[in-house]
């Protein structure tokens, strides 16, 4: 829930229906008896009922399930999407880089270098 001020800027900057207050409260226990209103992308109010779903659909349609041979997925919203939707939905964003290997192997070359030249002057001592 946001205020309605709030509701509206997000609403027009994700361009989807955003709950709000319809009035300003200051008391919590006032909060709790707040009406709720949607505001919409275009700035306008309407009832939350139309615009979201507040009541789960039915038996176990707000369980998230992803069938293994099946082309759609079923989310907590109760909406099928798409094979191509639910493909994403089963496998995450490669969003990791290769900087930490890149510094640990350049570590580990650092201290094979300092090895070699401990044992390089131990060699070159032991054989004068």
């Amino acid at each position: 829930m946001y205020p309605k001020p709030r509701a509206m800027q997000l609403a027009k900057a994700a361009k989807a229906v955003v709950p709000a207050i319809a009035v300003d409260v200051a008391d919590v226990n006032a909060l709790k008896t707040a009406p709720i209103v949607a505001i919409t992308p275009d700035e306008k109010e309407i009832p939350v009922t139309a615009a979201i779903q507040t009541t789960p659909l039915g038996n176990g349609a707000n369980v998230a399930m992803v069938p293994n041979n099946s082309s759609s997925v079923v989310g907590t919203t109760g909406v099928k999407q798409t094979a191509q939707h639910a493909g994403n939905a089963r496998h995450l964003p490669q969003t990791a880089s290769a900087l930490p290997l890149i510094v640990l192997l350049g570590l580990g070359f650092i201290s094979v270098a300092f090895g070699l030249m401990v044992f390089g002057k131990h060699a070159s001592a032991s054989a004068v």
